[in-house]
């Protein structure tokens, strides 16, 4: 299970069922590095797609049934899952499992889009390194040309986690007296996005 991009397993799911709603037996799919293969087919999007739906069910099932992550991880389904389709590669299933919960499972705290609107802008780091965070309709998204593109999930007004985080990698806002966003820190040091995001303090530099 390869990451699932800024919209969660339900968009990586979405993405599916547009590229099957416009292919046919002679389309040629080109499915970057998760198959292994050059080129895929109608038969490997729709057995990924099962997969994915399978994959969030249970995870979904297990969660609403009061098992915390590391006991949905090491539930026997999400074992065989894991064991039945991946049995060559070296997946975490509770890394996979919090993926889940964070995208698609555990609902985020809301913010109205004006109370979006104060945290949109281009950041900079000391090193004159900058990032972007932008709105659309269904939240905000971090990122930095040629680096990484990430949705973030509100947990609090001024902390926000990474969709794809495995590591409860996130930002934290720092807002004036006036409560208008002047800059973030990330909180990144445990995981791959410490390569692209550099610690410390970002100014906030343009609306």
């Amino acid at each position: 299970m390869t990451v699932t991009g800024p919209n969660g397993i339900s968009g990586h799911i979405a993405g599916i069922d547009s590229v099957l709603a416009r292919a046919n037996e002679k389309t040629v799919i080109v499915p970057g590095n998760t198959l292994h293969k050059t080129t895929s087919n109608l038969f490997d999007l729709e057995n990924e797609k099962k997969i994915r739906t399978d994959f969030l069910a249970k995870v979904n099932r297990l969660h609403h049934s009061g098992l915390s992550p590391e006991q949905i991880a090491n539930d026997a389904d999400i074992l065989a899952l894991f064991k039945k389709h991946f049995p060559k590669r070296s997946f975490s299933p509770k890394s996979k499992v919090i993926q889940a919960l964070q995208s698609d499972v555990i609902s985020a705290m809301t913010l109205s889009e004006s109370q979006l609107d104060n945290y949109i802008g281009v950041y900079q780091h000391s090193n004159k390194q900058q990032l972007e965070i932008l709105r659309d309709d269904k939240g905000l998204i971090a990122r930095s040309k040629g680096k990484f593109i990430e949705r973030l999930i509100p947990q609090s007004p001024t902390e926000f986690t990474f969709i794809t985080s495995t590591k409860s990698d996130k930002f934290i806002f720092k807002m004036n007296s006036e409560g208008s966003v002047i800059g973030l820190k990330p909180d990144v040091a445990k995981s791959y996005f410490r390569f692209f995001i550099e610690s410390g303090e970002w100014r906030k530099v343009t609306r």
